[in-house]
């Protein structure tokens, strides 16, 4: 765990990547992160939340908050074998790390109304407004 004592379980996010049909690097500045089982989402900051726009054609919906994917994009990101890696640790460079390597499908999620107008795919990534917020949540444990 990070030194971070003050929040309840936290952790060093020393970066994520994409594979897939290309490969990305979507954090490349490690963070301290909070792993909360009680939120779906992964709260990042806004640097790596455009990178994941980028890599997985997500886009917000202002209305929802939600990163809404399409049937056809989504339908690639599952053909292609997508990948996500998150490297973890205690320390912000070097030391032990754990990869957590997780298939696309693993975000995968469906948004029905009253969330969303329509029954719709999202992908659980929220923009976190400052370092507090960053979080694993339980779509990463799940997987994890």
């Amino acid at each position: 765990m990070a030194e971070d004592i003050t929040r309840d379980l936290v952790v060093v996010l020393q970066s994520i990547s994409y594979s897939g049909s290309r490969s990305a690097t979507l954090l490349s500045n490690p963070i301290s992160i909070m792993i909360d089982s009680t939120d779906p989402s992964i709260w990042l900051p806004e640097e790596a939340c455009n990178a994941f726009e980028e890599a997985f054609g997500l886009t917000l919906d202002e209305e929802s908050g939600l990163y809404l994917v399409n049937d056809t994009h989504r339908n690639k990101l599952l053909d292609s074998s997508a990948e996500v890696s998150f490297r973890l640790s205690d320390v912000q460079s070097g030391g032990e790390t754990v990869t957590v390597v997780l298939p696309y499908a693993a975000f995968d999620l469906t948004a029905e109304p009253p969330l969303v107008k329509s029954t719709s795919h999202y992908f659980p990534l929220k923009r976190a407004s400052n370092s507090t917020q960053f979080t694993l949540g339980r779509t990463f444990l799940q997987e994890a």
